[in-house]
């Protein structure tokens, strides 16, 4: 009867942890009104050689790169837009002009990555590519 106690006891509690769990959600969205491509670097580890690529993705318009982790406690994880990008720079190209961000250069409030560390706190982080940043891309 002990042991019988000890199990359900341990199973409640495993039970409970598990209803504490949330989604951290990290999402790039394109509604630039065009068809880009997203490549993705790792430029600032020490142990990878300079410019190394990493991935490069086609976003059709109206679409998006999503990735959701599932986090439980005792676990704290933060927002990582380098996680879902796989990468700590990279180069938007709508074909005809190209926008560059990286986590070195956090001066434009347009870079994914420096948003992602003011926004560091929230549980789901969403980037936006508009007509605008195309707009203001360069050739």
């Amino acid at each position: 009867m002990k042991k019988f106690c000890v199990l359900f006891i341990t199973i409640g509690i495993l039970y409970s942890c598990e209803n504490r769990c949330t989604d951290l959600t990290d999402e790039f969205v394109n509604n630039s009104g065009r068809k880009i491509e997203v490549i993705s670097y790792k430029n600032y580890y020490t142990d990878i050689a300079f410019q190394t690529l990493s991935k490069k993705r086609f976003v059709e318009n109206q679409t998006s790169l999503k990735k959701t982790n599932k986090i439980c406690p005792p676990e704290v994880s933060q927002l990582d837009i380098g996680n879902l990008l796989e990468g700590d720079s990279i180069v938007i190209d709508f074909g005809d002009k190209k926008l560059r961000y990286g986590i070195k250069n956090l001066s434009s409030s347009r870079n994914p990555f420096y948003l992602a560390l003011n926004n560091k706190d929230q549980y789901n982080f969403t980037y936006t590519l508009t007509p605008e940043d195309y707009a203001n891309a360069l050739p």
